[in-house]
């Protein structure tokens, strides 16, 4: 017989565990059904298997340090470029 595999829900924002029904209540369930107390992300959030958790995790992490390292550099990409517009527009 085969074993079950295990699946776990995982915030794919900061990698928590911790997933729940968002604050609001049932109403919402349908179109946001996840809810994640440890980064307030709410969504559809994927189920990992048990045994490929920690590797899930580990990328999501790497993942959000990447985008803060991009996040530093961009305000003054992003400033220039929205004066660009307001001069063009």
């Amino acid at each position: 017989m085969k074993e079950k595999k295990k699946y776990i829900k995982v915030c794919p924002h900061c990698g928590g565990i911790n997933i729940t029904i968002p604050p609001a209540g049932m109403d919402i369930k349908m179109t946001m059904p996840d809810y994640c107390p440890e980064c307030r992300n709410r969504g559809v959030f994927p189920e990992v298997e048990a045994d490929r958790l920690e590797d899930f995790r580990k990328q999501v992490k790497d993942k959000n340090k990447n985008l803060n390292e991009n996040s530093d550099e961009s305000p003054n990409e992003s400033e220039h470029e929205n004066q660009n517009e307001n001069e063009n527009g």
